[in-house]
């Protein structure tokens, strides 16, 4: 991962977050997961503190949001 990080989504939970983040690695699509949860013993954590955000590489962004609009359909 390099320093050209841009929001693709975010999620109320972290197993969602970490599914699409499955997804993007299966196709060759690294990822990042930002947000607290106190590592998914707290769930109400990450919700106050805005959901756990999923980053990708601006050079994967189209790509990725691609495979997003795949899963929401």
């Amino acid at each position: 991962m390099n320093s050209n990080l841009v929001i693709l989504t975010t999620f109320s939970f972290r197993f969602e977050a970490e599914r699409l983040q499955q997804v993007l690695q299966s196709e060759g699509i690294g990822s990042m997961i930002k947000g607290d949860d106190a590592s998914g013993w707290n769930p109400v954590i990450g919700l106050a503190t805005g959901g756990m955000t999923v980053l990708v590489n601006q050079s994967d962004y189209e790509s990725a949001k691609l495979l997003l609009d795949e899963l929401k359909a």
